[in-house]
């Protein structure tokens, strides 16, 4: 008799019930005999398996096989394949369940080849088979919610047969059921794991193991209140917010037990302490009427402070770009690159970049490399390079660092900023013809866009080029990475600018989502092509002064003039007279 395992034909499947009554019509066989002259490698002694089988045997992926195998878990050998060497694994050296699993679906196989007679297929008898009205005493005194997890489960097992032998098919054709079954819309979709598990809760606890426990506990729950104890409650609540409202974010487990480690200290009994999540709601509600923003939220403020939260969950308001022309405003700022690179002298060193961005189009316009922490000679380097390339713009948006509050470049100090002074017209910014002058918040760096241009140059450059990468921080520069540089296998300057120049480049014709519908899809190259304006040339003479620092005015003395900062430099007076 050949083994028949066939789900209910499509068009009778109208629902998961209907279905399950289908499944009556399911025949499945045990085998009985295990002494074949035509199953001796059942035993595993000298049988070899793919890691695929080896895979479904054990339930687990193929990926996690070879791992076990090249940790030596298994009894292997390699064999010639498709692609190359691959794994045969011993039946013997795996576990016995697997070993169980194997053989039994060999026997199925051969006992379907070989068209065994009923007789040798053996059945349980009707006594073994389950109460069918303790099923329905369970269904019509559940609530709705412990019935979903019937409605889930209950149909399968009916359609396979489970009730009518006590047991699932094995494990590859378990498998094609559940595949089969997840094919019908209609179906809730189950897995291997979890139908597995309900039927070992079947063996154990019969018809309840399909319902579920939900509302077992109501009534028990503890408040407050039932603490003994003036104050005692109060005090438990703050231990568990003390703790809870902290920096480092513990679990509410763990602030859990240091209350009962403090409920035991008082003497007070733990079996009276409300649950965790009562602890969890109760700080949470009073977070919400203290800060009147939601739970989540209301906790993070509490955690981390009012300007941390304000940038991750307070308001914001989009800059609207679309009235304003490509090369009219651009944003200044530095970026230390996350490579080690040998530079003309021979040292391996991290450079500064000190770049302009393009405010409408996104265009990188110009930059500056420096071996130090950048200054405002870099600024100038930079912005000189630009301003000769595409003219002068008319805003200019600056980080608050000191190197662009100088005098040199802005004209503007962090005590005095003046719009139209003696020192901004003195100043690079005002000899070029530059309008307005924006300085960004402190500390505040989602307000640069440059900053976000920054992070997809890290994206693209320094994560993509593995040699001499040096990480964002320690966790990110690995082991190897760490002996690369250290042997000094790494680019040097001139492959380096190449390298950026190349990044660069890509990124100005990479085409961007905006928000602007004339703009979206277009590349940084194109918008600025398409939306820019025509800005004022710079004078040559006037690159030329700008190369220099700006002229102050210096005492002469009977000795002379001094020059201060080399006096610092070489440690005593620098003198300079004439006649």
């Amino acid at each position: 008799m050949s083994r028949v395992s066939k789900l209910p034909p499509e068009k009778v499947r109208k629902g998961g019930n209907q279905g399950g009554n289908k499944g009556r019509n399911l025949v499945f066989s045990v085998p009985t005999f295990v002494n074949s002259s035509n199953n001796d490698d059942l035993h595993g002694s000298s049988v070899w398996i793919s890691v695929h089988e080896a895979g479904n045997l054990l339930g687990v992926t193929s990926r996690a096989v070879k791992k076990a195998c090249k940790a030596g878990k298994y009894v292997t050998r390699l064999v010639p394949g498709n692609g190359g060497m691959q794994y045969q694994i011993a039946l013997s050296s795996l576990p016995e369940t697997a070993q169980l699993r194997y053989r039994k679906e060999r026997l199925e196989v051969m006992d379907r080849d070989l068209g065994r007679p009923a007789e040798g297929l053996v059945r349980r008898d009707a006594g073994a088979e389950l109460d069918l009205g303790e099923l329905q005493r369970l269904y019509c005194e559940s609530p709705d919610y412990n019935r979903k997890k019937f409605e889930k489960y209950y149909p399968f097992f009916h359609s396979v047969g489970y009730f009518m032998h006590r047991s699932l098919p094995p494990y590859s054709r378990l498998l094609q059921l559940i595949e089969e079954w997840n094919g019908y819309p209609e179906h809730q979709v189950l897995t291997y794991k979890s139908v597995k598990r309900v039927e070992g809760e079947l063996r154990e606890h019969g018809y309840a193991a399909f319902f579920g426990n939900y509302g077992q506990s109501v009534g028990e729950h503890r408040s407050f209140a039932s603490i003994p104890g003036e104050g005692v409650a109060d005090h438990l609540y703050k231990t568990f917010r003390v703790n809870y409202l902290k920096a480092s974010a513990p679990t509410i487990q763990m602030c859990y037990r240091l209350v009962k480690l403090e409920a035991k200290r008082l003497g007070v009994d733990v079996a009276l302490l409300p649950s965790a999540v009562t602890f969890d709601r109760a700080v949470k509600s009073e977070l919400q009427r203290q800060y009147g923003v939601s739970a989540a939220s209301a906790l993070y403020w509490a955690r981390f402070g009012a300007d941390a939260w304000a940038r991750k969950f307070g308001n914001y308001c989009d800059r609207n770009d679309d009235e304003l022309a490509a090369n009219n405003t651009w944003i200044f700022d530095h970026m230390q690159v996350d490579l080690m690179v040998k530079s003309p002298d021979g040292v391996l060193r991290r450079f500064w970049l000190t770049g302009i961005l393009d405010m409408r189009s996104w265009k990188f316009l110009y930059y500056s490399l420096s071996t130090v922490p950048p200054c405002t000679d870099d600024i100038k380097l930079a912005y000189i390079g630009a301003v000769t390339k595409y003219g002068a713009p008319d805003r200019v948006y600056l980080d608050n660092g000191k190197d662009f509050r100088s005098r040199d470049f802005s004209g503007q100090t962090k005590k005095v900023r003046v719009q139209y002074s003696e020192l901004f017209l003195q100043s690079v910014l005002g000899m070029t013809g530059v309008e307005h002058i924006t300085f960004a918040i402190p500390r505040n760096a989602k307000a640069k866009r440059i900053e976000r241009w920054f992070k997809k140059l890290h994206n693209h450059l320094e994560r993509v080029i593995g040699d001499g990468y040096t990480g964002s921080n320690s966790t990110e520069r690995t082991a190897e990475l760490s002996a690369m540089i250290k042997a000094g296998k790494v680019m040097g300057y001139e492959e380096f600018v190449a390298v950026v120049d190349t990044v660069v480049g890509m990124m100005n014709e990479e085409p961007m989502s905006r928000k602007d519908d004339r703009d979206d899809g277009l590349s940084p190259n194109a918008v600025f092509e398409r939306f820019g304006e025509e800005r004022p040339m710079v004078e040559p003479d006037i690159v030329y002064r700008i190369t220099g620092r700006m002229s102050t005015s210096r005492q002469v003395g009977r000795n002379g003039f001094e020059d201060s900062e080399v006096s610092k430099r070489i440690g005593h007076k620098a003198l300079y007279w004439g006649d």
